[in-house]
């Protein structure tokens, strides 16, 4: 009974830290996001600018999807990065648009930093009823992702891409994200639960082999 209490307590120490270590895999950061009112075009219709801002980068970098949610559309051509980045790639996805951003060489980001300001066009000035426009954010990760001429090895570091697929090698370098959007996009790793799943199988593992090894004992 003693060695199972033992067994058992390792087994729930790895449940908790396990969830830990798999999101520290995926170095993620904070976003804020401010929004402005519906402003008129010179030429007709309304927009809106959206500002996003980031509390640090991964490996100096900021990789995020801008998902066109409800009632917008974005106007690509019209981004500006923050001054503390520089704008690398802008590529359109099935539901928005994605963008890569390094920070500056000699910036240090932490707290609320601007990272990004788009512009977005009221898909339908029209719903006074309901003046609602929607655009969220996905932030991606860069764990062997290539986007354009950028490559990044299986720990989000920028790297040839030589190096990119020595570090990748039976992993892949996909060259566009998952971009479905779920749920809810900014909605963590399942990689916990799976954990959790594992974890809770092996206690019960362990439970019928102490109870059978129990038995063989007493007879």
């Amino acid at each position: 009974m003693k060695r199972f209490l033992v067994m058992l307590s390792l087994i729930m120490f790895m449940l908790v830290f396990i969830p830990t270590i798999a999101r520290a895999a995926d170095a993620t950061y904070n976003v804020s996001v401010e929004q402005s009112e519906w402003q008129k075009k010179p030429d007709g219709g309304y927009y809106i600018s959206k500002t996003f801002y980031v509390d640090k980068t991964v490996n100096g970098y900021v990789y995020l999807e801008l998902v066109e949610t409800y009632n917008v559309e974005i106007t690509v051509g019209s981004e500006v990065a923050g001054s503390s980045f520089e704008l690398l790639s802008v590529t359109p996805s099935d539901n928005g648009v994605i963008y890569l951003l390094k920070a500056k060489d000699g910036v240090t980001v932490n707290g609320k930093t601007e990272a990004l300001t788009v512009l977005a066009n009221i898909t339908d000035p029209n719903t006074t009823q309901d003046p609602k426009c929607e655009l969220d954010y996905n932030p991606l990760g860069l764990s062997c992702a290539t986007v354009g001429e950028y490559h990044f090895d299986n720990n989000g570091n920028s790297v040839s891409e030589e190096l990119q697929q020595q570090a990748c090698e039976g992993v892949g370098t996909p060259t566009t994200p998952d971009t479905d959007v779920p749920d809810s996009p900014k909605t963590g790793s399942v990689v916990p639960y799976i954990a959790i799943g594992g974890g809770l199988i092996a206690i019960a593992g362990v439970y019928l082999y102490s109870r059978k090894s129990n038995k063989v004992y007493k007879i």
